[in-house]
């Protein structure tokens, strides 16, 4: 496979009946991709958005320019987990990204693989919704770069259209309270909230509406996404709009990012109100009107500083009769009304070994006796009895190992248990295919371990030429194959089912291994655990009690 980096790229002009012309990038492996093609509009700031279905800013007979990446949404900045990797057909080797938090950054990118001449068959098309707790993230980065992902997918005789997107994020796509809602009544933009989530959902009605103008198949589509992107595809599957065939969940169900109601979600308004100085005694739309008007600098600035007094920088849903139906709670899956849609045909599910690696600063700093009473004390004898029986828990384990085991439970309970538990609920109702990933990183800070976001790095093949290890790059390679197969609707390993459930394991060394739980010696006594808490509806106790020991609470 002939590195990305050494790609050659021409234009390329292509036609979106009812659009217009696009000039995008076409790679001399005969790959095309179409970069930053907006396909969502909205008025002002929390604000509905709805899909474009004409570009009427361009005159007549003009072609947009996709050969760049647009803008991404407002936020704070990240430095890079991964190494950079330049791409040099792109504007500064696509390091500089512009970001703003008007309407231009709903964008976004089609990479279309070689295919043969015959064009009458459309091709399966993946949707990818980056994560970043609802905060943070956007389409150009190079992890995500679809061009090595439809390389491969060529190469392996499984051509597949992948796709990328941008939505609104932080306080742009997530704020609301009763101020905005009463303010959006009044100028008639309805009472939804969760702007950002209909910022993909609309996004996923224009690949509907015209992603068979590059040769895709609207009736093929396979929506993936890691973490909070993970937890929106939860939200897809439980809004259940037709929208695409199957789901790909990576390391993040709707708990990931939480859920508030209107009250709580009113005072985190009134403390960004404090924050910017907007007093509390205006009128409700008056309020509204200074949020409005502040810089976008300004009120990233203020998100920064009042994710200060948090744990994480997670913006949560809020409750929103439009999204959310009326019966079950999807919180937690295995909770009533849960259901998946008839369209899905087939599910993935999986997770890495170390979601919370590097350690929590408080596991890394407490008495290992201290953390055990912690423990003790929050937990219900019942649960506190599976805890102490399958994860080895005893009073005076070192600080180091019961620093392991902390981090091991607040991983499963966050992450593995929830996934585990859809697993249970849905596995006969239709194929799903679960996977753990335990490769540990080449790349410092986090070098040895699997760790949270780690996974989607192996499925984009975008580094297998900077990987320290050659088996990371042969497992990278795999795991592409795998999740290309999946999209093209096939086996992509063995369908969890009956009373030993497998799972495919990906690494650590290279490994590729399919295991049943019993078989999974790393994580044995864990599924018991698992399959305890489940029997018993402990997972909300379960999720409380092991974030508070993570976190000191």
């Amino acid at each position: 496979m002939l590195h990305y980096s050494n790609f050659k790229t021409v234009k390329k002009d292509l036609e979106i009946p009812g659009l217009g012309e696009l000039t995008g990038l076409e790679f001399d492996n005969g790959s095309e991709q179409y970069l930053g093609i907006p396909y969502a509009t909205f008025p002002r700031r929390f604000a509905p958005s709805k899909v474009l279905t004409e570009w009427t800013e361009l005159e007549k007979g003009v072609k947009r320019d996709a050969t760049k990446y647009g803008p991404e949404g407002a936020q704070p900045y990240t430095p890079m987990f991964f190494p950079f990797q330049p791409r040099p057909w792109l504007p500064d080797d696509g390091l500089v990204v512009q970001r703003t938090d008007r309407k231009e950054m709903l964008t976004l990118n089609v990479t279309v693989p070689k295919t043969s001449k015959d064009h009458s068959k459309l091709l399966p098309v993946m949707v990818w919704i980056h994560g970043g707790a609802n905060t943070i993230g956007g389409s150009a980065t190079c992890e995500f770069d679809g061009i090595s992902l439809a390389t491969l997918s060529a190469e392996i005789s499984k051509p597949t259209i992948i796709i990328t997107l941008n939505y609104r994020l932080g306080y742009y796509g997530f704020l609301y309270s009763n101020d905005i809602r009463n303010f959006n009544l009044k100028e008639g933009f309805g009472d939804s909230a969760n702007f950002g989530f209909w910022d993909q959902v609309n996004a996923l009605r224009w690949v509907q509406q015209y992603v068979h103008a590059f040769g895709g198949d609207p009736e093929n589509v396979t929506i993936f996404g890691q973490s909070a992107g993970s937890a929106a595809v939860n939200m897809h599957l439980w809004r259940g709009e037709k929208l695409f065939k199957r789901a790909i969940l990576q390391s993040g169900s709707i708990s990931v990012c939480g859920i508030d109601d209107l009250e709580s979600a009113d005072k985190f308004y009134f403390r960004l109100l404090d924050q910017l100085g907007i007093d509390h005694n205006l009128p409700g739309d008056a309020r509204v009107e200074q949020l409005l008007r502040i810089e976008s600098s300004v009120m990233v600035e203020a998100q920064e500083a009042l994710f200060k007094d948090q744990e994480f920088s997670i913006v949560p849903y809020v409750i929103d009769e439009h999204l959310f139906p009326s019966s079950g709670n999807p919180r937690i899956p295995a909770d009533s009304g849960y259901q998946i849609p008839e369209f899905v045909d087939s599910l993935m599910i999986g997770d890495t070994y170390e979601e919370f690696g590097p350690r929590p600063e408080y596991l890394e700093k407490t008495p290992g006796p201290v953390l055990f009473a912690h423990l003790k004390q929050k937990a219900s004898p019942e649960l506190f009895e599976i805890l102490t029986e399958h994860y080895d828990l005893y009073p005076d384990m070192t600080r180091d190992d019961l620093s392991t085991v902390g981090t091991a439970l607040v991983t499963d309970s966050t992450f593995a248990l929830p996934n585990f538990s859809l697993a249970l609920l849905i596995s006969s109702e239709l194929p799903i295919y679960c996977f753990h990933f335990d490769q540990k990183s080449d790349f410092e800070p986090t070098k040895g371990m699997a760790h949270h976001s780690l996974d989607f790095i192996y499925i984009w093949n975008m580094f297998n030429e900077v990987f320290q290890d050659p088996r990371s790059a042969d497992l990278s390679r795999k795991m592409g194959t795998r999740f290309l197969e999946f999209a093209n609707g096939l086996e992509p390993w063995s369908r969890y089912e009956g009373i030993d459930p497998k799972y495919q394991i990906f690494g650590p060394d290279g490994a590729d291994k399919v295991l049943a739980l019993s078989e999974d010696l790393p994580r044995k006594k864990r599924y018991e655990a698992w399959k305890k808490i489940c029997a018993k509806g402990l997972q909300r106790e379960f999720y409380r009690v092991c974030w508070e020991l993570g976190y000191g609470k």
